[in-house]
């Protein structure tokens, strides 16, 4: 159906240009239960009404349920608050426009679809159209996928950002506020650039369009005529360093969510090769993007008795390489590498 907005709803943008709101959902003429306080034997009683203090809870109860659902399928770790956020927004179904507005965000919040992309992130073995991934500064994350053809190839990014300077005290400063800039790209098979969508505060009205995006910790990318099996490689970088909450350099977690592609095929774990000069060791294996390892190392292998010899590392590309950077020990060692999430 037409998705129609209130007349008492807020719409975006931002001082600084940011598309708002994320999502919208149903606040108008909600049949509900109030609480009235005049009645205590009996203060409950449904009534019909309206206001986003209906919208919002309802998208809160569907974040509710997928990580109720997350919880289910993978308890030990629950999904990062930008994996919710970008879960919600790449499945959102269109609202005022193709693409983002000021008007409806991303568009209309659909929690059965995006419980449904959880499932088949689970079912496929997870880490295929959900991922997490710790971007290093100076990294850039990196990896190849099918296209399923029939269906728009559509990548989502998201990241919560540090928290910025104070702003000065005026009225509506348009200054850009985003910390650190990721920046996301699909390389088409031909080698052509597909950019996230953008919007101009200037002329709020306008329609979205493709560009770089330096003022939303959301990007989206939809290639529309990807066929079936065509390889296309999704790639984000950042712009300047990546600083923490008071400034320092850092890193920068982010969620990667993408559909309209086929799951990919996994090797198993192990080891592809190594390499141990006087002055380092080195350790290379195929890795899965969003997947953290860790390097462990022992003397006996009937003791059993490994120790971790590197720290946990998120994968940012399809392989991935360990340095120790100190001499080998020397004594003989044996190596492995464990899944860590």
């Amino acid at each position: 159906g037409t998705v129609n907005m209130a007349t008492f709803s807020s719409w975006g943008p931002t001082d600084d240009g940011r598309i708002t709101p994320d999502v919208v959902a149903a606040g108008v003429d909600i049949f509900t239960p109030i609480r009235h306080p005049a009645y205590p034997s009996n203060p409950y009683y449904y009534a019909t009404v309206s206001g986003t203090s209906f919208s919002a809870p309802s998208v809160a109860g569907a974040v509710g349920l997928i990580v109720e659902m997350r919880t289910r399928l993978v308890p030990q770790y629950p999904y990062l608050a930008s994996t919710l956020k970008g879960l919600l927004i790449h499945t959102a179904d269109e609202a005022a426009s193709i693409g983002p507005d000021y008007k409806t965000g991303w568009g209309l919040a659909n929690a059965d679809t995006a419980a449904e992309l959880v499932q088949a992130d689970s079912d496929a073995g997870g880490k295929q159209f959900i991922k997490e991934v710790t971007l290093l500064d100076g990294d850039f994350v990196e990896f190849a996928v099918k296209a399923t053809g029939g269906t728009p190839l559509k990548a989502t990014i998201c990241w919560t950002d540090p928290v910025g300077a104070v702003q000065p005290l005026q009225l509506n400063p348009t200054n850009i506020v985003l910390v650190n800039d990721l920046d996301l790209r699909i390389i088409s098979p031909n080698g052509s650039t597909n950019f996230p969508w953008i919007l101009n505060p200037a002329n709020p009205s306008n329609s979205a369009t493709k560009g770089d995006n330096y003022r939303d910790n959301v990007e989206q990318v939809v290639v529309t005529n990807a066929s079936a099996d065509e390889q296309f490689i999704v790639r984000i970088t950042h712009k300047g360093t990546l600083v923490d909450d008071v400034g320092q350099p850092s890193f920068q977690d982010v969620s990667i969510i993408a559909t309209g592609i086929e799951p990919e095929t996994r090797l198993d774990l192990a080891i592809a090769e190594s390499s141990f000069a006087s002055d380092s060791e080195i350790v290379l294996w195929p890795s899965v993007v969003g997947q953290n390892y860790r390097v462990q190392a022992t003397v006996d292998l009937l003791d059993q008795a490994w120790t971790n010899v590197s720290a946990e590392i998120s994968a940012t590309k399809t392989n991935t390489t360990w340095e120790s950077e100190l001499p080998p020990p020397g004594i003989h060692q044996f190596y492995r590498l464990i899944k860590t999430n």
